[in-house]
């Protein structure tokens, strides 16, 4: 199983280096700052399916859960075996 900041270095990674956009701070919101926007939470599921080995459901899809890096942290975590 990942650590919170194992998870958090490994996302700030895919940030900057798959979707090209600057490593946020972990509990910035990622929709309201501008980071994000519906093309590029698409980018972002795609990436972490990948990087994770994870797959998504419809439930998953819950805005609340990739709001922020930690958030998408936690998510992650939850989900991992």
């Amino acid at each position: 199983m990942y650590e919170a900041h194992l998870l958090l270095s490994k996302l700030n990674v895919l940030f900057e280096r798959s979707l090209g956009l600057p490593a946020p701070a972990p509990d910035a919101d990622l929709f309201d700052g501008g980071l994000l926007d519906s093309l590029g939470f698409v980018g972002l599921l795609l990436q972490v399916q990948d990087e994770f080995g994870l797959k998504f459901t419809f439930e998953d899809m819950d805005l609340d859960h990739f709001r922020s890096v930690s958030g998408i942290a936690s998510f992650i975590a939850g989900r991992l075996p």
